[in-house]
């Protein structure tokens, strides 16, 4: 029928897709292994200059390490100058002991003019004539107050200057100082940024010599593609030294131009179409040739899957018709034994729903298919496939019988889907 033959081409046309799209994917797999290989590069490039980062981190570490050790020795600096100057006497203290020094030194004046007039009487003279006349006590007791209390002021006027002035530094002074550290600071930083610079250039001038007298690694990775994917590369230079690995390339590129090859056996870890024993002799087959023996061999793969999927249609299209003889033959004994019960059976089954067909055929052959099974429910009743679940009209057993011996007359009915390889 139409329906049927409908429903075989979709088939049909789901497995050409599904061959297709398995195409697709066995074009990408190619680009899927340079993928890997990108990634993987991306990775080294990425530890590389993480590594460089953790260099440069390094080395800013030490210079601020450095750094803070010039500002403790310059702070121990200054707190030793500190400590020196709170050593030094005040200016008030000097002031007290010069004003103690002149007191003593009046007073000591003072008593030897007293005791050189108490040792001379009225009327005695002395041996010597004195030069110079002695002036009054009174006038110089007079002149001492008046002294003493100058100083008072001048004391009392510096100790207020001291108070107010004792903690500013001169101005000249300041500057000078100021000029001072920044000379040194600059000289700090430049003996710093000199030193640096000067191991930067060592260091790029060691690394350009090395990479100039050293020879580059390889990029063992592009070999995959010479020796049979990467999968097998893995498995020949897992854990081998460069020198090793280049042994490794070497054999595996002198083998292709041998002229024989060994065997790989016969054993089953082996696949069938590479079980040999001996010596096998290498013809060195170009692209062409190669293209050429593919598209015969895939050729006769499609030709002889087409004769297999004959040879399953003939089988199954045999199969059905012996269900139906079978469906057949029971439903004439059942109109027999109809018969002979005197119309018991015909009034009871005369007619029949898409259960009671399901159940029958089941009972009559267990290994139909559910597929097939719908299709001959779709042929008696005459309805879509669709409407199976929801069809509850009774139709004449009769009736349905012939619906199905015609079907077995013409021999039509639509085709089992089978998968086609390409």
């Amino acid at each position: 029928p139409k329906e049927g033959a409908d429903v075989g081409f979709y088939c049909l046309w789901i497995f050409i897709s599904a061959a297709y799209l398995r195409d697709q994917i066995r074009e990408l797999e190619p680009l899927r292994a340079r993928l890997v290989v990108v990634s993987e590069q991306c990775e080294k490039r990425i530890l590389g200059l993480r590594e460089e980062e953790r260099v440069e981190i390094r080395a800013l570490k030490q210079e601020r390490q450095h750094r803070q050790k010039v500002i403790e020795n310059m702070r121990e600096t200054q707190s030793s100058l500190q400590t020196q100057v709170q050593c030094l006497p005040t200016r008030f203290n000097l002031a007290a002991q010069y004003l103690m020094y002149r007191e003593e030194c009046d007073a000591r004046k003072l008593l030897i003019a007293n005791i050189s007039s108490m040792s001379y009487g009225p009327d005695e003279e002395p041996e010597e004539e004195q030069e110079v006349e002695i002036e009054d006590p009174v006038k110089e007791k007079l002149a001492l107050k008046v002294c003493r209390e100058d100083l008072t002021k001048a004391q009392v006027e510096l100790n207020r200057l001291h108070a107010e002035y004792g903690d500013v530094v001169p101005r000249r002074d300041w500057e000078t100082l100021d000029h001072t550290h920044k000379e040194n600071l600059l000289k700090v930083q430049f003996s710093e940024m000199f030193d640096s610079t000067t191991a930067r250039d060592s260091l790029q001038g060691e690394l350009e010599g090395f990479k100039e007298a050293s020879t580059p690694r390889p990029e063992w990775e592009q070999c995959a593609d010479v020796l049979g994917g990467s999968e097998r590369w893995a498995d020949l230079s897992q854990g081998q030294s460069s020198q090793r690995r280049l042994e490794i390339l070497l054999a595996e590129l002198g083998g292709k131009n041998s002229e024989f090859f060994t065997g790989l056996g016969t054993s089953d870890d082996v696949p069938i179409y590479l079980r040999y024993e001996g010596q096998l002799k290498n013809h060195r087959l170009k692209k062409n040739a190669v293209v050429r023996i593919l598209k015969e061999v895939w050729k006769e793969k499609v030709m002889e899957d087409g004769r297999r999927m004959l040879n399953d249609v003939n089988l199954y299209r045999s199969q059905f018709a012996q269900v139906i003889y079978l469906f057949h033959c029971c439903l004439k004994s059942v109109n027999r034994f109809e018969r002979i019960t005197r119309g018991i059976v015909f009034f009871i089954h005369r007619e029949v729903t898409v259960a009671d067909l399901r159940a029958a055929f089941k009972n009559i052959d267990p290994s139909l298919d559910a597929i097939t099974l719908d299709w001959v429910l779709t042929m008696a009743f005459q309805i879509h496939q669709g409407e199976l679940e929801q069809h509850t009209t009774q139709m004449d057993t009769e009736l349905a019988l012939q619906h199905l011996l015609a079907i077995d007359v013409t021999r039509a009915g639509p085709r089992q889907p089978y998968p086609i390889m390409i």
